[in-house]
């Protein structure tokens, strides 16, 4: 389940989910929603690993990549899989598609993900909760 939640001057968003990995999977999606409303196609695969202190933080990491990638190399996400995942590292495929040119697809400018109320925890019913925000 994705969330949007106020925010003032940024995007904020809530992601719950069965297991934490389906949270990596629909930050994917999120991130992608933000930046492109192009229809990609998962044509191109490129390995990532991030690592961090926590959970919370490899997904700041794993935000920062592929806004790397989007802004640098017009590469538009399509979707993730992953291959390992523990409570400081990720590695996986991010699956999507180089474009022509970003300023053709491009949904919104995304300068960053920020740390402002980052949130990665296990609930009581087993579910997986993210609370990320976006510098848009």
């Amino acid at each position: 389940m994705i969330r949007w939640l106020d925010h003032t001057a940024d995007a904020a968003v809530e992601i719950v989910c069965e297991k934490k990995e389906d949270v990596f999977h629909e930050f994917v999606t999120v991130l992608t929603t933000l930046l492109s409303e192009a229809k990609v196609r998962p044509v191109e695969k490129r390995d990532i690993t991030v690592e961090a202190s926590d959970l919370a933080t490899v997904l700041v990491a794993l935000g920062r990549e592929i806004l790397y990638a989007f802004y640098t190399e017009d590469f538009v996400p399509h979707h993730m899989e992953i291959r390992f995942l523990s409570s400081s590292r990720l590695e996986g495929e991010i699956w999507g598609e180089t474009v022509a040119s970003k300023e053709d697809v491009i949904n919104q400018e995304v300068k960053g993900v920020t740390y402002h109320d980052l949130e990665f925890r296990q609930l009581e019913k087993g579910k997986w909760r993210a609370r990320v925000t976006f510098d848009v």
